[in-house]
């Protein structure tokens, strides 16, 4: 490939990823008059001298008056030995994020070859979107040759979106099989999906429940999204046991309250089930519909 190519490549491919998955008000390098936006990278130095790109950024619509929400860039590089580049963001605050720490040579060889990276920076949430935006490459060992030819910024700008969880139905059975749900829900609704990373602990084992995913995703254009606890059936006499989930933080959003919320599996066929409150009073209905004996016992305190 024509490496004159590659930058009208780049951009083009930036328009088309905008429209695909949202990524936000897009800033190419070579069209936004960016400085080095086709530069050689130095080799070591020592010090290793970084190759700095900066993009001057207009801003416009939501990104003149909120800070970002969300900050990603596309990066094409060229280098014989990809590992020994270092790549780094830097806002017009002053702060910078690691994309992608360098090492040394990994022996693998990728001879003249292009390729592209696409980096999110969520350390960079909630910056001043106007202003210069530096992007610093830095190549860690002297073998070998490389060069930026062109990179693109993403911003999307608005409130920064808070995060809670819920056990919006709080008990599980056994036998009769019965599920639980937890309900992840984000303050504010934007046309790209929220990865929610959670923290799974609680008393219930591997073996007491199918596997929930360590990220709940919550789809795109929506609220919220629902983890459904499925107790696996066994021939065991057992104590109720707990599920709990909790939100683990991120830097696309804040940790909102309540963050930690708890689903409890009951066994069968005598079991203990809280004599006070909403939980309570629906797992026992639950259960006397289905037919079965059960021992209600209520708990003091």
């Amino acid at each position: 490939m024509s490496h004159r190519l590659r930058p009208c490549l780049l951009a083009l491919l930036a328009l088309t990823l905008v429209g695909s998955f949202a990524r936000g008000q897009a800033y190419p390098c070579t069209t936004s008059g960016g400085t080095n936006c086709r530069a050689l990278i130095p080799d070591q130095g020592p010090p290793p001298v970084p190759l700095d790109s900066v993009i001057n950024v207009v801003a416009s619509g939501a990104c003149a008056t909120l800070p970002t929400s969300r900050v990603s860039l596309d990066v094409a590089v060229r280098h014989d030995w990809r590992p020994e580049v270092g790549i780094q963001l830097t806002s017009p605050g002053a702060v910078t994020a690691t994309l992608k720490s360098a090492a040394p040579a990994s022996g693998i060889n990728y001879p003249e070859e292009d390729y592209a990276q696409f980096h999110l920076a969520p350390s960079l949430v909630g910056a001043t979107a106007a202003g210069a935006w530096t992007l610093s490459l830095t190549d860690l060992d002297n073998s070998g040759y490389g060069a930026l030819d062109d990179w693109t910024l993403y911003l999307i700008c608005g409130p920064i979106p808070s995060v809670t969880i819920v056990a919006s139905d709080p008990v599980a059975v056994e036998n009769p099989l019965s599920t639980g749900t937890f309900t992840v829900t984000r303050s504010v609704v934007t046309a790209e999906a929220l990865d929610v990373p959670l923290l799974l602990t609680g008393t219930a084992g591997a073996g007491d429940y199918q596997v929930l995913p360590a990220i709940a995703t919550i789809p795109a254009n929506q609220a919220s999204v629902q983890l459904v606890v499925t107790p696996i059936p066994d021939a065991l006499t057992e104590v109720s046991e707990t599920v709990i989930a909790t939100v683990d933080a991120s830097g696309l959003y804040a940790v909102g309250a309540p963050s930690a919320a708890t689903v409890t599996i009951y066994d069968q066929p005598l079991q203990e089930i809280p004599a006070l409150g909403h939980a309570g009073l629906a797992a026992l209905a639950a259960l006397l519909a289905a037919g079965g004996a059960w021992l209600l016992r209520s708990r003091q305190g």
